[in-house]
């Protein structure tokens, strides 16, 4: 996939004046990705084969997924893409059941969700919001900036039968990444398992080797 050009300043037109101008690039004038450019970004995860998904329910119209693995790590990406002309769109709640691959001897998986939406991923509409400035003060420009990145939060489910059931909601024109990764517990050192007083006295057994 490609896009016409990176950032809303090029050689074809003078330099718009406002952070939002309905120009084409993917960042604007001040560096801050538009919903687009982090959807590119989004997509640039999808690596590897596809998977098989399997939604309990009729997809909405205007709504998809995708699914890929990438060594241990599967992602996944849905989308709730409406027309602006369309005004009556409603969320869409899913319940999808992501068959995990038949070599994969996890049961318990992090889940990692990086989702688009107003005011996280795409501060256009907070921009409107405050009124359209044209010169940013220090608070506006840092807080456009903030909300110019996606929102990200993570947990830890358990698959069943080879399958792993994820529920999210997407808004019209909202965008979710859902990155699933092993668990690890992590293995614990020997220090850690040694009371106060053995720690204590490894270390003076150290001092005393060290002077010798």
């Amino acid at each position: 996939m490609a896009f016409w050009c990176a950032s809303d300043i090029f050689e074809e037109s003078p330099i718009p004046n406002a952070p939002f101008s309905c120009t084409y690039g993917l960042v604007t004038i001040h560096g801050f990705p538009k919903a687009t450019a982090n959807a590119f970004r989004l997509l640039n995860r999808l690596r590897g084969p596809r998977l098989a998904l399997r939604f309990p329910d009729t997809m909405p119209v205007f709504c998809g997924g995708v699914a890929t693995r990438e060594c241990e790590a599967i992602h996944l990406m849905f989308w709730h893409d409406v027309p602006p002309e369309i005004q009556t769109a409603t969320n869409w709640t899913a319940a999808v059941d992501v068959i995990l691959p038949a070599t994969s001897a996890h049961d318990q998986w992090v889940v990692t969700k990086t989702q688009i939406r107003t005011g996280a991923g795409s501060a256009f509409e907070t921009w409107e919001a405050i009124g359209s400035p044209l010169n940013l003060s220090k608070t506006q420009f840092a807080m456009l900036r903030a909300q110019s990145e996606p929102e990200a939060c993570s947990e830890c489910l358990r698959s069943f039968d080879s399958e792993l059931n994820l529920n999210f909601t997407l808004r019209p024109n909202e965008v979710i990444h859902i990155e699933l990764m092993p668990l690890r517990q992590q293995a614990t050192s020997k220090t850690a398992d040694m009371s106060l007083e053995e720690s204590a006295k490894g270390e003076a057994q150290l001092g005393e080797q060290s002077r010798d």
